[in-house]
């Protein structure tokens, strides 16, 4: 009954457009069922999961599932972002994630990864590794960081990586 009135809501607030931008988090990090589309990426994706668990000190913990339609986080991969898709002309990842407004918790999320830059260009397997951290911290919660080696910085550039200030951001999210 439970998973049939989360269903609902997350129904309701795809159809109404209410995916938001900042949210609480999870209301259970230690297990978000994770769908991620069979591609040559899986390995590294299921890898960066890994590493935001690894940081977390396993606080946050990814499930893996076969079926997209029980997961709470789904990864698609795309051959370039569409400005529909991303909101802007220059984005290589997404994330869409939909809030229970009852109780300010993030009940799905979406992440679309790109395998070119909006020019056409091949991403190489470390730019697109930092753009699936990047996106994974958004869908646990995370928005933008103005530190430029952050990994949430909304800019790419090869010294990102998760950062004290990630973690305590989290720890604030979820009371850690």
């Amino acid at each position: 009954m439970k998973k049939l009135f989360l269903l609902f809501v997350l129904l309701v607030l795809l159809l109404s457009g209410k995916v938001f931008a900042d949210a609480s988090g999870w209301s259970t990090p230690t297990y978000i069922n994770t769908y991620i589309e069979p591609h040559i990426y899986t390995g590294m994706m299921k890898d960066a999961f890994y590493e935001w668990s690894l940081k977390t000190k396993d606080k946050i913990v990814f499930h893996y599932i076969d079926n997209p339609q029980r997961a709470d986080i789904e990864v698609y991969f795309v051959d370039k972002l569409t400005a529909e898709d991303a909101g802007k002309d220059s984005a290589i990842g997404v994330t869409k994630r939909a809030v229970a407004q009852e109780y300010s918790k993030i009940v799905h999320a979406e992440i679309l990864i790109a395998e070119k830059a909006p020019s056409g260009r091949k991403l190489v397997d470390k730019e697109i590794y930092k753009v699936m951290l990047h996106e994974i911290g958004h869908a646990i919660g995370l928005g933008h960081s103005t530190y430029k080696y952050s990994i949430m910085y909304p800019n790419k550039n090869a010294a990102q990586q998760i950062t004290q200030d990630e973690l305590n951001k989290l720890s604030k999210i979820y009371g850690w």
